[in-house]
């Protein structure tokens, strides 16, 4: 019972809290892709959801940032670029 409910907490608060601070996503974000990628293709989907949504939202910045909609889904890519490059001057 105790693994079950540490299992479920970790499965829906923790991972998508913890994959949302790494990407500049918010964490409804992060688990609508997971369960999206888990209806579409089960284990195998919700284990590449995560890469294939970053790469997809890399590729919408670089080559359809002139879209309002990808602007605004693209916009903590701007500036999480300049903070790595904040840190690694330090």
């Amino acid at each position: 019972m105790v693994f079950a409910v540490v299992k479920i907490v970790d499965d829906f608060v923790l991972q998508p809290y913890i994959f949302s601070r790494r990407m500049q996503a918010h964490p409804l974000e992060i688990f609508l892709v997971i369960m999206i990628g888990a209806r579409m293709e089960g284990i195998i989907g919700m284990v590449l959801a995560i890469p294939v949504y970053t790469i997809l939202r890399v590729i919408a910045k670089v080559f359809l940032s002139e879209i309002k909609l990808v602007r605004k889904i693209t916009e903590d890519l701007k500036t999480s670029a300049v903070n790595s490059e904040d840190n690694q001057k330090s």
